[in-house]
């Protein structure tokens, strides 16, 4: 879900990585070790929703990514 968000809004998927491959990562993570199933999606995910915005300003661009209305950030 929110990589199709990420390549609709910018047009490609971030490089070197961006929110959506973070979440992948740890999505396979937790599938090796048992905790979910390959199509299980949090309640948050799937009822809520995820969204990316993009706001140019002057000599810059901010994008903000949202999973059930919750900005998502990267350490």
């Amino acid at each position: 879900m929110m990589q199709e968000a990420e390549s609709a809004v910018l047009g490609r998927v971030p490089a070197g990585g961006g929110t959506a491959s973070v979440m992948q990562s740890a999505a396979r993570r937790n599938e090796r070790l048992g905790v979910v199933s390959r199509d299980e999606a949090s309640d948050a995910a799937s009822e809520g929703g995820v969204a990316v915005t993009e706001a140019r300003v002057p000599g810059a661009r901010v994008i903000t990514q949202f999973v059930a209305g919750q900005v998502v950030t990267l350490p």
